[in-house]
């Protein structure tokens, strides 16, 4: 009986980059002739992209004490409104609301105010009163709106002087990005919510005892 020698299976050859293969064939590793240049990732890649930021939240607020405001330099984007604060929130008043709870209400000018991150807000700046008596607080407050048309500023308060502390910026700081918005869209979105037009609401009827 003849030994069949056993037979290993054929180890196929290796093929170096750009050799020929079978049949004369010219064999590169997937990819090699792509440029990877064209993969790398831009590192502004996330201003890239086809969206535009919807403003859809402005706050009611005075600026904090470790932030850099301007505010707008066009004095018809101002509003005076009636304003009342109930457990630390801003309600905008409706002037014959504002009547019936006279003592309640402080009349403020709506001011559009912005921060260096870009965040829009506005800022509820206390008008004199109609004897003209002002308190240093109120002062001092419109004092600082007033600069901050024309230079970033930080406003602190300072309780045993009972004023706020107006700090303006040394260093240059590139001038405020306003959002493409009208004043009347601003304060549409800022007082959603917060409008008190009727005396069935329950912040009146609570002031007027019946809740």
């Amino acid at each position: 009986m003849r030994n069949r020698e056993a037979r290993e299976p054929a180890t196929p050859e290796l093929v170096s980059e750009g050799t020929a293969g079978p049949r004369g064939a010219t064999v590169n590793p997937v990819g090699s002739d792509l440029d990877r240049s064209q993969l790398r990732i831009s590192p502004d890649f996330g201003n890239k992209v086809g969206t535009r930021k919807l403003i859809t939240t402005i706050p009611l607020r005075k600026p904090s004490r470790t932030e850099w405001v301007r505010t707008h330099p066009d004095p018809a984007w101002r509003m005076p409104v009636w304003v009342l604060i109930e457990e630390r929130e801003l309600f905008v008043v409706r002037s014959d609301i504002a009547n019936i709870i006279p003592g309640e209400v402080a009349a403020m000018e709506l001011v559009p105010t912005i921060n260096r991150q870009g965040v829009l807000f506005l800022w509820p700046v206390r008008l004199p009163r109609p004897d003209g008596k002002v308190s240093d607080w109120n002062e001092s407050a419109r004092e600082a709106a007033e600069r901050a048309i024309s230079t970033w500023v930080r406003v602190a308060s300072n309780m045993e002087l009972k004023a706020y502390e107006i700090y303006e910026a040394l260093a240059e700081m590139p001038e405020p990005t306003w959002p493409d918005l009208s004043f009347d869209a601003m304060v549409r979105i800022a007082v959603k919510g917060r409008v008190i037009d009727t005396v069935e609401h329950p912040t009146v009827r609570k002031l007027r005892g019946e809740l």
